[in-house]
């Protein structure tokens, strides 16, 4: 019954996104062929990577401007912010540049005569370059200097750094591969991935991975890449070439041809968001700090959401869902055991582990949750035998349970 009542409320939801009489507008540009990239600045500016160069907005996209001084090759496949301020932009076959004023002016700074597609940057300012067919570079010192790190022969066309520092690099047809140690080695992670061309990946604040894919739609894993498990009920197509996750959890995807689809349970349902959108053909995503998402097209310009997708009104918190933390299962377990929840409005969740001396030893779940029943995985192969405590919080509500570890 509670599983009825959470599907029939994310219809009317559904229903009401896609019914809505207005969710995009059209920005005033830029109009320069495909928006393959799409970044925004803690100021609020928006940086735009097209087939003419970069183009910035300071005005939330009522104008843009063409910023190009210094770039000698205008094809921009990819943008990224470090956390200066700097603003790096991948080339099709001219490397790498970067402007350290906010686009006004833009520096060379290596790679030349190499086509950049994706572009990453981890906590300690290290730069990852996703290439053609050259794998994967590395700069640690903004640029100066790059070194190739693997993934040689493979055009790694997406790129997302977890909070651990786990790079993962998705490939035009050999799937996803994993680095551990910052991307000095790289291990295949497949599992249950049965499309190998991975066109866009993004992470959620609690750690679980989205990938979208050529043509077998999205797929999320839940344990750092080791599975992965497709998620496309409600997608009706399958070609997804961007992902965003907004700060309440709710994630877009990109398609080509299809507009945009969103989903406000972590990806088990998906929803078009279209009206207003005239141009389907979507190459990009980007939200701002105020929760309004950004979309560029093939030959439309940029359209934005007319609110903030956090403004979207939540599933009816009347709903029969209590705040509880139910008995890991199996318990005992050996290797893995599955933990679930429920809640009665959207709130930020965590649940974390505890050995029994009372010491955090992982995170499971960091992140904003939809009303309902939800349920993660813990897999403990690399722990001891033994008990250990989840506690489970949501706003004031804690709860904790034991469970048993056994090999």
């Amino acid at each position: 019954m509670r599983t009825a009542i959470v599907l029939l409320s994310i219809a009317i939801l559904s229903s009401s996104l896609s019914n809505a009489k207005d969710f995009w507008e059209q920005t005033n540009g830029p109009n320069a062929g495909v928006i393959k990239s799409l970044v925004i600045n803690p100021s609020g500016h928006i940086f735009a990577g097209t087939g003419a160069g970069v183009y910035r907005s300071i005005d939330n996209g009522d104008s843009w401007t063409s910023v190009i001084t210094g770039l000698t090759r205008l094809v921009i496949t990819c943008l990224a912010i470090n956390s200066n301020g700097y603003v790096f932009a991948g080339t099709d076959d001219g490397g790498v540049f970067f402007s350290t004023d906010k686009g006004d002016h833009w520096t060379s700074i290596g790679m030349k005569n190499i086509w950049v597609i994706s572009l990453a940057i981890n906590s300690k300012g290290h730069i990852f370059a996703g290439t053609q067919s050259g794998g994967v570079y590395r700069s640690t010192d903004n640029g100066n200097n790059w070194t190739p790190v693997g993934l040689t022969n493979n055009g790694v066309v997406s790129l997302a750094i977890n909070s651990g520092g786990h790079i993962f690099a998705g490939t035009n047809g050999n799937g996803i591969f994993r680095s551990s140690n910052n991307g000095d080695d790289w291990t295949p992670i497949n599992t249950g991935l049965t499309d190998g061309s991975v066109w866009s990946l993004t992470i959620n604040p609690g750690g679980q991975i989205f990938a979208g894919t050529y043509d077998g739609g999205v797929f999320r894993s839940t344990n750092n890449g080791d599975g992965w498990t497709p998620i496309n009920k409600g997608m009706t197509t399958a070609w997804i070439i961007s992902l965003a996750i907004c700060s309440n959890g709710q994630i877009f995807a990109a398609t080509y041809s299809g507009g945009v689809f969103t989903s406000v349970d972590n990806g088990d349902n998906w929803t078009p968001v279209n009206n207003g959108l005239t141009n389907p053909y979507v190459w990009s995503l980007a939200i701002n700090s105020g929760g309004c998402i950004f979309a560029g097209t093939a030959g439309g310009g940029v359209y934005r959401s007319i609110q903030s997708t956090t403004d979207v009104k939540e599933i009816n918190t009347e709903l029969p869902f209590p705040f509880e933390l139910k008995q890991n299962y199996p318990n005992p377990f050996n290797s893995s055991t599955t933990i679930k929840y429920s809640l009665p409005k959207s709130h930020f969740v965590t649940i974390n582990i505890y050995n029994l001396s009372g010491q955090e030893i992982e995170t499971l779940i960091n992140c904003p949750q939809a009303v309902g029943e939800h349920q993660i995985e813990w897999i403990a192969d690399s722990y001891p035998c033994g008990g250990y405590f989840y506690k489970f919080q949501a706003g004031e509500f804690s709860e904790t349970k034991q469970l048993i570890l056994q090999k």
